[in-house]
């Protein structure tokens, strides 16, 4: 579950040594605190996602009085906002490589190799 964001705060630091325009570095910071805060969001609920803490290896067998987060629906949450983060990651550097100056060609061969990582 970390590992998403941090691949995503890594991506963005890419495009921070890459791009020097202002504003776009201002939209990239933005994006990594929305990503540390997806971080701390979600290893929080999963390891708080059952009260006792030990109901999440122990709720499984019906005994004891657990009560646990709904984990299908944590699981879309995740997903869901996992997506939106990956295509606003992967949308960032398109409007800095649009106004490349390079034939038309040559910018949708850059565009298209950034965007390869929506795949």
């Amino acid at each position: 579950m970390s590992i998403l964001p941090l691949t995503h705060i890594s991506i963005c630091c890419f495009y921070l040594r890459i791009f020097p325009d202002r504003q776009f570095r201002t939209i990239t910071y933005t994006v990594i605190g929305l990503n540390v805060g997806y971080l701390i969001a979600f290893v929080l609920i999963s390891v708080f996602q059952c009260r006792p803490l030990d109901g999440a290896w122990l709720h499984w067998d019906g005994e004891g009085n657990y009560q646990c987060n709904h984990i299908n629906a944590q699981g879309w949450a995740a997903a869901i906002i996992n997506m939106i983060l990956d295509i606003t990651v992967m949308a960032l550097p398109l409007r800095q490589l649009y106004h490349l100056n390079l034939s038309v060609k040559r910018k949708v061969y850059v565009m298209c190799m950034f965007s390869l990582g929506i795949l």
